[in-house]
Formats: structure tokens, sequence, C-alpha cells
């Protein structure tokens, strides 16, 4: 295996399932592969990194390819803004925060190179004029066109993360706590007796699972996990999620026997008491 397909593989490789390499990249590999070091202007072609850079949310990371990297630190990356049957655009990502700049396709970013208005310096400052560009790209390529800040706007969204829910007031907290704990201690008073340990001085506590992808709450009983039987019960430990700022698709949330509820490994806040 040659150099140039050896960096295009490892690009390959990074792809979503069901992505295919824009022709455009493999055209320019093969131009790199015949043209003097710096020729195209200063970049390396290869898989890289935008870790530190930009960090879409969940799954749409997958949906960004970096393949090539600038001196400066600027990452150039393909970019699947939905499905990834279709043809992805190019974004050139700033090292220092810069705004995006976005080309609606490989093609488009191609032409931009070869006619030397990518609008990034690494890009355009070339040894080789537009012409010897063009010639050395060969085939046929679009006519060039400017990066779109529309699809920069674009990216900017699809690539921010959601800003953290606000948490519950106390009081908020107070009424949640209440009314889980009635539920789950309800509920305990209904298990053959070996299981309750609810009365006297003993101290119990009981694990319940928020699965939120399935909408679903487990907890143990009678010796097995099995689901939580209150209808109310994914309601409230989602609002308890929410309201003390737990993240991920599995939210634990303990009550103990004394009406206690523990979130992310603390107690829910009290209602302060009036005087």
């Amino acid at each position: 295996m040659t150099r140039g397909r050896t960096k295009l593989a490892s690009i390959q490789r990074r792809l979503p399932r069901g992505a295919t390499l824009p022709s455009a990249l493999v055209t320019l590999d093969a131009a790199l592969a015949r043209s003097p070091a710096g020729a195209l202007g200063h970049f390396s072609l290869g898989a890289a990194s935008t870790k530190g850079l930009v960090d879409p949310p969940g799954d749409r990371r997958a949906r960004l390819v970096p393949f090539a990297r600038l001196p400066c630190g600027d990452v150039l990356a393909l970019w699947w803004e939905g499905d990834v049957a279709e043809a992805p655009r190019v974004v050139h990502v700033g090292a220092h925060g810069e705004p995006p700049r976005v080309f609606a396709s490989a093609d488009a970013f191609l032409a931009g190179l070869a006619s030397a208005r990518t609008g990034a310096p690494d890009l355009d400052e070339g040894d080789a004029s537009p012409a010897a560009r063009r010639a050395a790209l060969g085939g046929k390529l679009s006519r060039a066109q400017a990066p779109s800040a529309a699809l920069a706007r674009r990216f900017e969204r699809w690539a921010a993360r959601p800003a953290p829910a606000a948490k519950a007031r106390p009081s908020e907290l107070e009424g949640l706590r209440a009314a889980l704990a009635r539920s789950v201690l309800a509920e305990v008073a209904r298990l053959p007796k070996p299981y309750r340990w609810v009365r006297g001085d003993v101290f119990a506590m009981w694990r319940l699972t928020l699965d939120r992808t399935r909408g679903t709450v487990t907890w143990p009983a009678a010796g097995a996990i099995v689901p939580f039987p209150v209808p109310d019960g994914p309601r409230l430990l989602e609002a308890i999620a929410r309201g003390t700022g737990m993240r991920g698709t599995k939210v634990v949330v303990t009550v103990a026997s004394d009406g206690t509820v523990f979130a992310g490994g603390a107690p829910l806040a009290p209602a302060p008491r009036r005087r």
C-alpha cells in the first residue's frame, strides 16, 4: 500500500456507517503525490482530531470526520449534517476560536483550493499558481465558491452542546422527594415480610434506576430487579434528574426508609422551615 493510500485509509476508517469517501479527496491525494511539497498549500492530509476545537454532542461527533491539519493547528473535516448517504460538506475549524468556514461540498472545497480562494492563508499561499494548481488537480472542477456564512451558522448550531437545565428550587425538590418517598414506602409495605425492613430502628435503602431511553424505572423487590410498579415513577425520577442537573441515559436515585432521597450521591435539599 502506498503512503497516500494509507492516509486515505486512515480517514476512511473513521467514516460513519453508510458514508462513502468523497471522490474529491481521492483526487486531492493523487495530486499531492505528484506535486512538490507545498505546491497546493500547506497542510497534511490524513486522519486528524478536532479535540479542543469543537466537540459536537452525542452521536453527532461521528458525523464530523477530520481529514487534514494545517500548520497553524486548524483542521479540515467532512461534515454530515443529516443523512450520511448524502454528500458531506467540508468545514474549516479554526484553532484559535475563529468562526468556521463551511464549503457546500468536497468538490466546492477542491475548486476553492485549486483557485487559491479558500480564505485560509495556509491553503491559499502555496508555491504553485492557480493555473498550475488546476492543472495538478486535473479533471473537471466545479466553479470556485466562497465558504457559506449561512452554512457556518448552521454548523455552529449543529455542533453546540445544549445548555444545562436550570436546577430546581429547594421547595420544588422537597415536593419531589416527598412524592417519591411516599410512593416507594407504600410499595415497600406491600412486599413480603422478609423484604419490608421499615419498622423500628431498622434503616434500609432502595435503589431506583431510570432508563431515560426507554422511560422505565426498575428497583430491587423480593430479591430481584423488577419494574417499579408506580406509573408516576418515571416522571418523578426525570424531574429529580433535571432538577439536580443529573446527566446520562441512566439515572439512579436512592430512597431510604426514613424518607430521605439521594440523587447523585447527595440528599435532596429540604424546603426551608418557616419560623
